[in-house]
């Protein structure tokens, strides 16, 4: 009977320890690769558009492609977390991008562009934070802002009173490309793009490329087109002057013919508002055929009719809606699965991809994981916050870590958890026997733990190469070793973005 409750409470030992997790002494390397800033954002007029990046956001073609940490309309106060390696911030208020050294950022006050209001010689209209926000919002940088069905429908302004005198006011160039507004009219029937002796020059915007929040033309600039009959109809045209010379693109989408891209779509959009009391209408342009990206935020003016209400345009084309303010934590989760033994250090033996959302005034994050390889001989599952998502099984074998075999495609796969209070989501494995998680310290060398978390921002894709089976993370990644000596600080932050290309896993 003795024998039998001594082994009864040997076992009941051996389950009681088997998940519990050994963690880090407090004297012991963090490994991490992120910090927190804090972004606090107060302007002279609520819900302006906010996106803050941690890399220059647009190509050579002006067009946004990176992934933001945090989207949000003010006034905004919260955290994000940034990658160590990280130097420079970029926030893009308002369409107009902003730099920063990496660190808390605090903006105040006025939405406007810096630019000198002046009076040209038609005058100019006052153009104040709320109506900028307003245009703004109608024209978000980034975002589809008409439907793939509806690209082929005319917005041009269809004069409805005779003696209708029509006045533009320049709002923003938000296009990566020097480029000339012009306008022409037309009546129903005509089929035929307008000469170039029928356009009318409105303003231009000979800035450098590249230049995407600087304008020489100063806000508010004012021009008036002239007087118009009833049935006349106006449409515009924009000349992007640097790399397509000499093709225009017209809110007229029969007159788009050049590209297939563009063809028969509309090129520009123009939308009716009211603001304070007051009637506009607004014109958003793209400035490029084959590199278009449908926000038509390129060259936003605004357009006044005197009386008001005697133009509108032929059809209405609603505004995209608001684009739900959140924060996105993303990067590369890499598993050393042997715990509590040492392990071979190859850190593959589960590679999870991961993008995590925070919406505004949600309870709930939504998690996208995608199991980018595994070797591991384990039946291992995985869980995030004390709870497990992908089950025994599912992360076991050999998938994606030898250089001789083709790349398994892999799925997204969906979930939701809590939002914690402080944004930390805290990937575990389970091998059967053992649960430890990226706070799990390991006794055998204090140079590595078992899990990394590598901030990388390329989800569904990545840049980020894991290491083939048994080569070791610091053989892999020649700059591990000292990052890892140096404290896991700044010094050699961003070892993972050099690997040893012979080690690491390239298809």
């Amino acid at each position: 009977m003795k024998h039998f409750i001594y082994l009864f409470s040997v076992m009941l030992v051996l389950v009681s320890c088997s998940k519990d997790v050994f963690h880090a002494p407090t004297d012991q390397k963090s490994f991490s690769m992120t910090n927190q800033v804090a972004v606090n954002v107060n302007t002279t007029t609520d819900s302006t558009r906010c996106v803050l990046y941690t890399e220059y956001p647009y190509n050579e073609h002006g067009n946004v492609i990176a992934n933001p940490v945090l989207i949000g309309y003010t006034p905004i106060e919260t955290t994000v977390t940034i990658p160590t390696a990280v130097k420079t911030l970029y926030i893009e208020v308002n369409g107009i991008l902003k730099t920063y050294q990496r660190g808390d950022i605090t903006i105040n006050g006025s939405v406007l562009p810096a630019q000198t209001k002046a009076v040209t010689d038609d005058g100019i209209t006052t153009i104040d934070d709320g109506l900028y926000t307003y245009v703004r919002n109608i024209y978000p940088n980034g975002i589809q802002n008409i439907a793939d069905d509806k690209m082929g429908v005319c917005t041009d302004l269809k004069i409805n009173t005779d003696n209708t005198k029509v006045r533009i006011s320049f709002i923003l160039a938000g296009g990566g490309y020097p480029s000339k507004l012009y306008y022409y009219t037309y009546t129903d029937g005509d089929t035929t793009a307008p000469t170039e002796e029928e356009l009318h020059l409105i303003f231009d915007n000979n800035k450098n490329v590249g230049e995407e929040s600087t304008s020489p033309i100063p806000l508010g600039s004012t021009k008036d087109l002239g007087t118009f009959n009833k049935g006349t109809k106006i449409g515009f045209a924009l000349q992007e002057t640097f790399a397509e010379v000499g093709k225009y693109k017209y809110t007229t989408p029969i007159y788009n013919t050049v590209d297939a891209n563009s063809a028969g779509k509309t090129l520009g959009v123009i939308r009716s508002i009211s603001f304070l009391g007051e009637r506009y209408h607004t014109l958003g342009m793209e400035d490029s055929f084959q590199w278009a990206d449908w926000d038509y935020d390129d060259f936003i003016c605004l357009i006044e009719t005197d009386p008001k209400d005697a133009a509108a345009p032929e059809n209405t084309l609603p505004a995209p809606p608001f684009e739900v303010g959140r924060k996105i934590i993303q990067g590369v989760w890499m598993f050393e699965d042997n715990y509590p033994s040492e392990g071979d250090y190859d850190f593959n033996d589960a590679v999870v991809m991961y993008y995590i959302e925070e919406l505004d005034k949600a309870s709930t994050a939504t998690v996208y994981l995608r199991v980018a390889a595994t070797g591991a001989t384990f039946a291992n599952r995985f869980g995030i916050n004390d709870q497990w998502l992908i089950q025994d099984g599912s992360l076991t074998g050999f998938k994606n870590v030898y250089a001789g075999f083709e790349k398994e495609d892999t799925p997204i796969l969906t979930f939701t958890l809590p939002i914690s209070a402080t944004s930390t989501y805290v990937p575990m494995l389970d091998n059967t026997l053992w649960t430890f998680d990226k706070y799990t310290y390991n006794k055998y060398n204090p140079n590595f733990p078992y899990v990394l978390d590598v901030p990388e921002a390329k989800f569904p894709s990545t840049d980020f190469k894991w290491c083939l089976e048994k080569i070791r993370i610091d053989a892999a990644y020649p700059k591990y070793k000292s990052w890892v000596e140096n404290g896991c600080g700044e010094v050699d932050s961003d070892w993972y973005k050099y690997p040893d290309l012979s080690k690491v896993y390239d298809r």
